[in-house]
């Protein structure tokens, strides 16, 4: 369950967020619908990266995938080794900016009180063998606008 549907007021959710970006350097929001997603904030504030998205993994999945990448680029002093993700099986994509405006970064949007712009999140595209052969290549993307 989201902290809003465990009761949580917007304060409190506010809280929480700017609580794991200090300690950890971003927070990580799941949205848990049919199919869910995933997104990092507090990765653009604090590392000038954009923010991390990853869509159609179960939640645990891609928060651990989140994580991973945002440990990359948080050591890399917000730069990535995009090669060394690549051999792993782990590409990014750029988001297209009609995406920004749906309704995909609610919690993102509330926490900066503004709408993210061109540019502020890249989606994580995992391995394709974390998936069984007939799903490998059915998530959405977003670097695409259908």
């Amino acid at each position: 369950m989201c902290l809003r549907c465990d009761g949580y007021s917007e304060e409190q959710i506010h809280n929480t967020t700017e609580m794991h970006i200090l300690v950890c350097g971003w927070s990580v929001a799941a949205v848990e619908e049919d199919p869910p997603w995933s997104y990092s904030i507090g990765v653009l504030e604090k590392f000038a990266h954009p923010e991390l998205v990853v869509m159609d993994m179960e939640i645990q999945a891609a928060g651990s995938l989140i994580n991973y990448v945002g440990s990359q680029v948080r050591d890399g002093g917000g730069f990535l080794d995009h090669d060394a993700l690549r051999a792993e099986g782990i590409r990014l994509v750029d988001v297209h900016e009609r995406h920004m405006r749906s309704r995909l970064f609610k919690s993102w949007t509330r926490y900066y009180g503004e709408q993210p712009q061109a540019g502020d999140f890249v989606q994580i595209l995992p391995p394709p063998e974390l998936f069984c052969p007939c799903h490998r290549h059915a998530y959405r993307r977003l670097d695409r606008v259908a």
